[in-house]
């Protein structure tokens, strides 16, 4: 297991910006007291937050409780964003000396996880993988991680052209590492299939129209998945109907 906890306090690939409506009126490149939700343990709540490395962008005033959105970026590709709002009035109308603090009220934090499973393909490292990862929360944002990826890198993965993609049942415990498994399978690493079934038949409908993909997908041990409970008679079905409209199928043994 990978640990990668801690707060997300240094931006050495992003950029965090703070837009008052359609206004960004600052961007820095480091930030200290907003919570990592992506372990899945956020506590919600009123937090002093300081910047660093200001830009401002934007001479405005803000009045309090306003709601604030916060998103952190790689270049101009989103990573991720939340909302907040300030707890006093704050004032921007005059040139801030590079630092900032405010006490908000959060809700939800930043997936600091993503930011560092992104940070260290960046840094060229491949060593990690979505099975490191113990959590559901953990496995929702590297398959997060792998999305913004592709827009980072702007091409297309390698995508297996396998008839048959083997999906061992007794290996998955959650629903997250069902996606998780496709992704990698047929995309390679850091391959992204969809996080849900409505990602997924959208993934599988370019994967099949752009590159004539007719996925099977083979899942052994059936017997183990359907024990699992986001693994319903329903779910399966509609994972079935998904892979016979992109003329593939699904087949399984127990």
């Amino acid at each position: 297991m990978v640990d990668m906890g801690g707060m997300i306090n240094s931006f050495s690939h992003f950029s965090l910006h703070m837009c008052a409506g359609e206004d960004v009126v600052f961007d820095c490149r480091h930030a200290i007291g907003f919570e990592d939700y992506s372990g899945g343990n956020q506590k919600s709540g009123v937090r002093l937050v300081e910047f660093f490395n200001i830009n401002l962008n934007k001479s405005k005033k803000i009045k309090s409780h306003s709601l604030l959105d916060f998103y952190y970026k790689f270049r101009d590709i989103e990573i991720d964003g939340f909302s907040a709002s300030n707890i006093h009035d704050l004032d921007f109308s005059k040139t801030i000396d590079g630092y900032f603090s405010a006490m908000f009220n959060i809700d939800r934090g930043i997936n600091g996880l993503k930011a560092r499973i992104i940070s260290s393909w960046l840094h060229g490292f491949s060593d990690i993988d979505w099975k490191n990862f113990d959590t559901p929360e953990k496995k929702r944002a590297w398959l997060g991680a792998c999305l913004s990826w592709r827009s980072i890198i702007n091409k297309t993965l390698d995508v297996n052209e396998s008839k048959i993609i083997t999906m061992p049942g007794d290996s998955i415990f959650c629903e997250e590492d069902f996606f998780c498994f496709l992704g990698k399978a047929v995309c390679g690493y850091r391959g992204y299939l969809g996080q849900d079934l409505d990602g997924f038949e959208k993934e599988l409908s370019e994967l099949s129209y752009n590159h004539g993909i007719k996925l099977k997908l083979k899942i052994e041990k059936i017997k183990f998945l359907r024990k699992i409970p986001f693994f319903t008679n329903l779910f399966e079905r509609h994972v079935q109907d998904i892979l016979e409209n992109n003329d593939g199928n699904l087949l399984t043994s127990t």
